[in-house]
């Protein structure tokens, strides 16, 4: 509560792990307060993650990445979160951090309404191969992909125009991918009577992309910055 007061209205969305402890009770508050509780950084059990779904957990934070491995007679949270229609899915699509038939999958559990494509992208987006301290955490790029010293994937290095292609590439529509990378996350967050979408009254946020998904013009509120 202190934290969703400090932000004054910034705070969207909150991950939590549902095995914690009063998980289930943080979740239903959250929800309260208007904030979009999701699982992830877990190793819950499916029904851990079905009490925190019960309470009001709606999306899944980077499916797949940071969570319990899905086993066959143990699925855990992803046999929740994958098969409950309440939960939204986030996927990073830059296809170092999730393989194409992975995307697939989620894509095929959740359609295109329940899928959202997010970047993951830090502070080390676009820097080149290196060894780099953000926020006191040593991570080294190489080859374009970051990790932490002992060669965990730590956050994605590319935009999310780069999954957007990469979504493109993979047959999905400019329509699809429009709507799994705006609409939807701006649905989930309750903001889509503002942003995600181009109709009357909406903010004008707008991406001018070619059929590559290569950027060519950006517009905030109506008014051309590049």
């Amino acid at each position: 509560n202190k934290l969703i007061d400090a932000g004054e209205g910034l705070v969207k969305i909150m991950t939590i792990a549902p095995e914690r402890e009063n998980a289930a009770d943080i979740i239903s508050e959250g929800v309260k307060r208007g904030v979009r509780m999701s699982v992830g950084h877990t190793m819950a059990t499916y029904d851990e993650t079905m009490r925190a779904i019960e309470a009001g957990a709606s999306g899944a934070t980077h499916t797949f990445n940071a969570m319990r491995s899905l086993n066959h007679r143990d699925t855990g949270v992803l046999g929740a979160v994958l098969t409950d229609k309440r939960v939204t899915c986030e996927a990073i699509c830059d296809l170092v951090h999730l393989a194409e038939p992975t995307v697939r999958i989620i894509n095929q559990c959740k359609g295109v309404d329940g899928m959202i494509l997010i970047s993951d992208a830090g502070a080390q987006t676009g820097m080149p191969d290196g060894e780099y301290v953000f926020g006191g955490v040593k991570k080294i790029l190489k080859n374009g992909i970051s990790t932490l010293p002992n060669g965990t994937i730590a956050g994605s290095t590319k935009p999310m125009s780069y999954g957007a292609q990469n979504l493109v590439k993979m047959g999905f529509s400019m329509n699809e991918v429009s709507k799994m990378g705006s609409y939807n996350p701006a649905k989930a967050t309750g903001m889509d009577k503002e942003i995600g979408s181009i109709d009357v009254g909406m903010r004008a946020n707008i991406i001018i992309v070619d059929e590559a998904f290569n950027i060519n013009s950006v517009f905030l509120n109506g008014s051309k910055i590049v």
